[in-house]
């Protein structure tokens, strides 16, 4: 089969709005999504011993897009989405792009499309607060 071939096959079976994802990213690996946050503070406990360059700017560039900054606050968006039902991929994504909307939401991550918006807005409602009191 040519490259071409088995990359066309692999795009037709990948879509995250339907949370169908190639095969380098199923199974336990999907369950292990982090938010950018997460990887900031992992970055930061782990760069106390690193004087790497690549390392420094890949901490900078999560720093940029860390909407959480506080290991205790980081864990309250984790404890939001409990019992949700969302996915991994969906729970992070809205904590990395934090919507103000359950529209926003929905357009931004197309497999939220059949949530309650009600529900949904809660969620985006308490991530929010987590935010604004960091």
């Amino acid at each position: 089969m040519s490259a071409a071939r088995h990359r066309s096959k692999a795009a037709d079976d990948e879509d995250a709005a339907q949370l169908k994802f190639g095969p380098e990213f199923s199974g336990e690996i999907q369950k292990g999504c982090i938010v950018i946050s997460e990887v900031k503070l992992l970055l930061e406990q782990a760069g106390k011993k690193s004087d790497n360059a690549v390392f420094k700017k890949t901490l900078d560039y999560v720093s940029t897009f860390a909407r959480f900054h506080e290991p205790e606050t980081v864990a309250s968006v984790r404890a939001v989405f409990e019992g949700s039902g969302l996915a991994d991929f969906e729970m992070v994504q809205i904590a990395n792009l934090c919507p103000a909307s359950a529209e926003e939401a929905k357009a931004l991550i197309p497999s939220l499309g059949e949530r309650d918006d009600d529900t949904l807005q809660q969620y985006l409602n308490q991530i929010a607060s987590l935010r604004k009191y960091q």
